[in-house]
């Protein structure tokens, strides 16, 4: 057993790494654009969200890197899948996004597997104005030589996100990014600032500055099950309280799945003042013409559920309908072929196994594939 030590030890290394490499955020604040960004922080934090309404879809230019063979391109159905649960996380803020126009394909090995040192010679002459320009390769690494799942510029820089193919199904990365871009900071926030305290006295210029989002003293490897377990304190000694379930926490992609009403206004500002020139001009990309919808005929319930969860059906279930569960890592956790029988009736399953966090069922219907989102906590 002692000669296996080593082998396990390194395992259990490696496993470790890839968790936490997996969600790793490149994005990153310079001086200058946090300096900018406290020029307007009363304004970001004071921004009236019920007057926002957005007449426009907000565009996402697409830039696929493909091997120099024009081979192994992220699928269709991944892209359709992550701008579902990037549309899914940004529902409450009433901000709606769609891939306008077509995919540009890129096809260079030079960039399949990215480097960030080399971003000028892939996006400088390719970005798109109007537009968030997303590229996604097959994988991200920093100047250091680390794993990253993605990154973009706060407000005053490029109109930039960079997404690693493997977290684009993670469920939140995107997203994750996308705040950055309209000017949201980690919940444990910048170098620049002071950590915030937990009783909330400092919350307007420390941390986040967002004051309905707790004090996170950075979650990354705090989490275990979608609950911290961690033993921090501030500075006057309080057990920090923070919350998981935030986008732009550190927490596991698969807990996150909320913005906070601070983190949505000052959102709302950013897409009026820091990005007023994004623009789609009715430009859709064609394979967006059949998305995946949310079935109309089935429900979920309970949804949020503890664990045991049923499916209603409310017309005929077609021979060979199945049901397929994913996790917000796009991980196949059941799959099961749906008795015709079962027309107008229940469904029953139980996700107590599986881990707390986001879960998409898809219902494979003829030749329909539709999707629902559930919520285990």
């Amino acid at each position: 057993m002692k000669q296996n030590t080593p082998i396990l030890l390194l395992l259990w290394s490696v496993l470790m790494a890839t968790q936490l490499n997996g969600q790793n955020c490149g994005t990153e604040v310079t001086v200058n654009q946090y300096n900018l960004l406290s020029r307007t922080r009363i304004e970001r934090q004071s921004f009236d969200s019920y007057r926002f309404k957005t007449s426009d879809t907000i565009p996402i230019a697409l830039h696929i890197v493909r091997k120099s063979d024009g081979s192994d391109a992220p699928k269709l159905a991944l892209l359709k899948y992550a701008l579902n649960n990037l549309n899914s996380a940004f529902t409450k803020a009433n901000i709606v996004f769609t891939y306008c126009g077509e995919p540009e394909y890129i096809d260079d090995d030079r960039f399949y597997n990215f480097r960030k040192a080399d971003e000028p010679l892939l996006a400088d002459s390719r970005d798109e104005d109007g537009a968030i320009n997303v590229y996604i390769t097959q994988s991200i690494t920093n100047f250091s030589g680390s794993q990253l799942c993605g990154y973009t510029y706060m407000p005053g820089a490029k109109d930039r996100i960079f997404m690693s193919s493997s977290c684009l199904g993670n469920g939140t990365t995107f997203a994750h990014e996308m705040g950055h871009y309209l000017s949201l900071y980690h919940t444990h926030g910048v170098d620049f600032n002071q950590p915030e305290l937990v009783n909330g006295s400092n919350c307007e210029i420390a941390g986040d500055e967002i004051c309905d989002t707790p004090a996170d003293p950075n979650l990354l490897g705090e989490v275990d099950n979608c609950t911290y377990d961690g033993n921090k304190k501030d500075a006057n000694g309080d057990l920090y309280q923070p919350d998981v379930h935030n986008i732009m926490s550190y927490s596991v992609p698969n807990c996150r799945y909320e913005f906070s009403d601070g983190q949505i206004a000052r959102m709302q500002y950013s897409i009026e003042n820091d990005h007023p020139n994004l623009k789609c001009n009715n430009k859709v990309a064609s394979f967006l013409a059949n998305p995946l919808d949310e079935y109309s005929d089935i429900s979920i319930y309970p949804n949020p559920t503890q664990g045991m969860a049923q499916i209603k059906f409310s017309e005929t279930i077609p021979e060979g309908s199945y049901i397929s569960i994913y996790n917000a890592f796009g991980k196949l956790m059941k799959q099961q072929v749906i008795n015709p029988d079962l027309a107008g009736g229940v469904y029953q399953f139980d996700l107590s196994g599986f881990g707390k966090g986001i879960y998409f069922v898809y219902l494979k219907n003829g030749t329909k594939i539709s999707m629902k989102k559930l919520l285990y906590q």
